[in-house]
């Protein structure tokens, strides 16, 4: 009851911190030992719905008291696999000669779709200003508008490095397979909207090091035991691609934006994409609303390691079993990223 209490919450914007509290509690995550700082989690049932980095690390003084508390998310950085075998098989290489650095799909108008959807005005331009942070990177493409069909998305999606899809999701909780990413149709005059599914991705042969779905509820689907998440982030981490970054909730549109854009400028400067996540997540705290709504909905899922190498510190990784349907595994470094 308290899982699906502080989950519902938290993806309607009714976060209690009281609730997310005792899932801390719950899970005594007060034992973890001194000096871990970074986090590997293969959730469970209802834990995939709360990101680990939203909980309280101390009783909070109200159940609204958002920007005096301490997050889990100030002390670790965490990456998350769909299933113990998603995570088994992390360590697989990617070596293709992936002929484009980055790739972005944006669409902000969806008039002429079928169905109704909201407006995503900031989306084009998320976009590109991903492509200007991205200095470290040459071949960047941008497709936006009419642009951003799903023939062109199939093209990128397996000749991209680093992915990013700023536009409507919706996932099938019916059959996870028909979960849905709203894209463009070169068909016709290029205006009518088009549905790429989940199935349709399973087939595919990626290497891609890390796709981004900047859309509501992303991350989200049927839970299958023992083989994770199935929907969209199912179908993309079988077909190979090494990470992605989801929102396990609707976002508002401007806040998202500004995330991604300062989630990819931590990527550009060589940090792990577990480590630009939590940056990301820490920026927002302090700069931006501190309610975890706004900021935790964000998980990495998949190989964190940075896309741009930079010297790192000595490290070795110490796994540990946690009860409640929870594998994680802790990290221990000699030396914090700030």
């Amino acid at each position: 009851m308290a899982l699906k209490e502080a989950a519902n919450g938290l993806a309607a914007g009714k976060t209690s911190l009281s609730s997310l509290f005792k899932v801390y509690n719950l899970l005594r995550l007060k034992n973890i030992p001194e000096g871990i700082t970074q986090i590997t989690v293969i959730p469970d049932n209802e834990l995939y719905r709360i990101p680990l980095d939203v909980l309280p690390t101390e009783k909070p003084n109200s159940a609204h008291s958002f920007g005096s508390t301490n997050y889990m998310i100030e002390d670790y950085s965490f990456k998350y696999f769909t299933s113990l075998k998603d995570y088994l098989e992390n360590n697989r290489n990617a070596q293709g000669n992936l002929e484009t650095d980055f790739s972005a799909f944006a669409i902000s108008y969806f008039d002429d779709f079928p169905e109704t959807l909201p407006s995503l005005p900031f989306a084009t331009q998320e976009a590109r200003e991903i492509q200007r942070v991205l200095t470290s990177f040459e071949d960047k493409k941008v497709f936006t508008g009419n642009g951003a069909t799903e023939q062109a998305f199939q093209t990128q999606l397996n000749t991209s490095k680093i992915l990013h899809v700023a536009t409507h999701s919706e996932v099938s909780s019916r059959d996870p397979l028909f979960s849905t990413i709203y894209l463009k149709s070169a068909e016709s005059k290029g205006t009518e909207g088009n549905a790429l599914y989940a199935y349709e991705l399973f087939d595919n042969q990626l290497e891609n090091d890390l796709i981004m779905l900047n859309s509501c509820s992303s991350g989200t689907g049927s839970y299958l035991q023992g083989t994770g998440i199935m929907g969209i982030s199912r179908a993309l981490r079988y077909a190979g691609a090494k990470s992605l970054a989801l929102n396990l909730w609707e976002v508002n549109d401007k806040i998202a934006a500004d995330f991604a854009t300062n989630f990819y400028a931590h990527i550009n400067q060589g940090y792990s994409k577990s480590d630009a996540m939590r940056l990301a997540k820490i920026n927002h705290i302090k700069t931006g609303s501190a309610d975890p709504h706004y900021w935790g909905a964000y998980t990495l899922i998949g190989n964190s390691n940075p896309i741009i190498k930079k010297p790192a510190s000595s490290q070795f990784v110490l796994p540990l079993l946690i009860t409640v349907g929870l594998l994680v595994g802790f990290k221990v470094r000699k030396k914090s990223i700030e």
